[in-house]
C-alpha cells in the first residue's frame, strides 16, 4: 500500500513539476520553446509574468547556440494584465491562437487594439461602421472581430500577411471587405457573417483561401458580386477559394491611370495607396504615383 501511494506521489511530482516548467528556456526575461534550430515564445504557466513593454529578438543564444525566433505560442501573452506593449520581430512568421488575448493595456490605434504589427481587435465600436486597420499590420487575429455587430465595412492594407481563423465571423452588418495585397484567409475568416455583398480587390497575387467550404458563407459565394482588376477575371474564376463565387467580375476602375510601371528615370512627386491616402514611403503593394511631369501611374511595390 505504501509503494502504491509512494508511486502515485511520484507521479503526481514529475506532472507538477513539467507543467511548473512548461518552456525550455528563458532568456532575458522571455520564455521559449526551442525546436531544431527555431525558438517559439511562449510563458512559464503563469502568463501574467509579463508586464510593461517586451521586446522580442529576432535571435537569442543559449549554450553557445543561437536559435531564431519565428512564433509566438497559442495564449503566449493571454491575460497579462500589465503587459503594455510588444515588439515583434520580422522574423516571427506565425502568431498562435488567443496569444494577446485579455491584454487590456495594449496600444489602441483608431478604436483597435494591437500588439505591434498583430491586430488583437476592436477596442470600442466605431460610429460610422468602418475600421481602419493601419498600414503595417501583419496579423488580423484569431476571432479580433468575431461577433462585433458594429462593423460595416473593412479595408484590409497590402501589409496584412494573414486573416485569422474566425476573424470576421458572425458581423452580421458587415456589407463591404476590400482586399489590397496577397493575404492568407483563414478557416471561417467570414464564417456566418452573411450580409457581404461586395468584395474588391486590389492585388497584383491573388489572396488565398484556406479552406473554400469554410472561409465564407454560401451566401455570400451566391450572391456577393467580386470585384478585381481588369484581366485577372479567368485567374480568379480557376482558383482554390475563388471559384465557389458565382459572381466575379474584372471591372476595377483604374481612375485614369494608364501604366502599371513608371518610367525608371520619373521624379516621384507624391504617392497613394488605393484609397487616395498620401504614403511617405513605398508599402507592399499598389502604389498610385504621381511624377514631376505631372503623369499617374500605378505600380506595384512587393
Amino acid at each position: 500500500m505504501k509503494r502504491q501511494l509512494y508511486l502515485f506521489l511520484t507521479v503526481i511530482a514529475l506532472a507538477w513539476s513539467e507543467s511548473a516548467t512548461a518552456f525550455d528556456v528563458c532568456v532575458d526575461g522571455i520564455y521559449y520553446d526551442l525546436n531544431g534550430k527555431e525558438a517559439t515564445v511562449t510563458n512559464n504557466a503563469e502568463p501574467k509574468c509579463y508586464v510593461g513593454k517586451v521586446v522580442i529578438p529576432s535571435e537569442i543564444k543559449y549554450n553557445n547556440v543561437r536559435y531564431r525566433v519565428t512564433a509566438i505560442a497559442p495564449e503566449a501573452f493571454k491575460g497579462c494584465t500589465g503587459l503594455t506593449d510588444v515588439s515583434i520581430p520580422a522574423s516571427v512568421k506565425t502568431v498562435g491562437d488567443d496569444a494577446f488575448r485579455h491584454c487590456p493595456l495594449l496600444p489602441v490605434h483608431d478604436m483597435l487594439y494591437y500588439a505591434d504589427t498583430y491586430l488583437v481587435g476592436p477596442y470600442e465600436c466605431s460610429v460610422t461602421g468602418t475600421f481602419k486597420i493601419k498600414e503595417g499590420t501583419r496579423w488580423i487575429g484569431n476571432g479580433a472581430f468575431n461577433e462585433i455587430t458594429c462593423i460595416r465595412s473593412i479595408n484590409i492594407p497590402a501589409s496584412v500577411e494573414s486573416i485569422g481563423t474566425g476573424a470576421f465571423r458572425l458581423c452580421d452588418y458587415l456589407k463591404s471587405v476590400t482586399i489590397n495585397g496577397k493575404v492568407e484567409i483563414g478557416q471561417d475568416a467570414f464564417a456566418g457573417t452573411k450580409a457581404i455583398c461586395e468584395i474588391n480587390i486590389y492585388s497584383d497575387d491573388t489572396p488565398t483561401i484556406k479552406d473554400e467550404e469554410k472561409a465564407f458563407d454560401e451566401t455570400v459565394y451566391q450572391k456577393a458580386l467580386i470585384h478585381v482588376a481588369p484581366g485577372t477575371g479567368n485567374s480568379y474564376r480557376s482558383t482554390y477559394g475563388w471559384r465557389k463565387f458565382s459572381n466575379l467580375t474584372d471591372d476595377l476602375p483604374l481612375s485614369g491611370i494608364g501604366n502599371v510601371t513608371a518610367p525608371a528615370d520619373a521624379t516621384v512627386k507624391a504617392r497613394y495607396n488605393t484609397r487616395g491616402e498620401a504614403l511617405s514611403h513605398p508599402v507592399k503593394g499598389i502604389n498610385i504615383i504621381k511624377t514631376a511631369g505631372g503623369k499617374t501611374y500605378k505600380t506595384i511595390v512587393r
